[in-house]
């Protein structure tokens, strides 16, 4: 399912863009944060993102302040774009599985707000478990180009349709290599 709608607050002056993901996936919550939280694995899943590294952090254990770049690709122009784990939550879950991943990202002309929710949703007919991700994009313009981010709205739709079905086939990949 994708959710999308543009906002302006105060008075016209913080114009941004909302795209919501909802989307049921194979894998275990825990298999997933452990995944999702290393923002490294987006170039993996996301096929707008060329590259991504990991410039700050431990790769076996995603914490606040890990700093992660990103290569992505926009309406055909690569642009870079740093990102700060700025929140990795455990629920009260019995195998204390991480919930949350809030990631803050920017760039020269965009900052963005990735906030990820990890739920699980049973055990699929195959045996293997089932975790829905909820995946919220929220990107401002910067300085002059702010009002232009409803001219963008309709291709912000399309990235987000994109990195949620390169998730979803990337899932099941991982999870027919991890079953064999």
């Amino acid at each position: 399912m994708l959710l999308c709608f543009l906002a302006v607050c105060c008075a016209g002056r913080l114009v941004y863009y909302t795209v919501k993901l909802n989307v049921t996936v194979i894998g275990s919550r825990k298999q997933l944060f452990a995944y999702l939280a290393d923002f490294t694995t987006n170039a993996e899943w996301d096929p707008n993102t060329r590259e991504a590294k990991r410039l700050s952090g431990d790769p076996r254990n995603p914490t606040k302040g890990d700093v992660f770049e990103l290569i992505t690709l926009f309406k055909g122009s690569a642009s870079k774009m740093h990102y700060e784990l700025q929140q990795a939550e455990s629920d009260s879950g019995t195998d204390g599985a991480v919930s949350r991943i809030t990631l803050i990202g920017e760039s020269e002309m965009a900052k963005a707000r990735d906030v990820i929710t990890l739920t699980d949703a049973g055990i699929g007919a195959d045996g293997l478990p089932r975790t829905t991700v909820d995946y919220q994009l929220t990107l401002s313009l910067k300085g002059w180009r702010r009002p232009f981010i409803r001219l963008i709205a309709s291709d912000l739709e399309n990235l987000g349709a994109e990195s949620i079905a390169g998730l979803v086939s990337t899932c099941e990949a991982r999870a027919k290599r991890m079953s064999s």
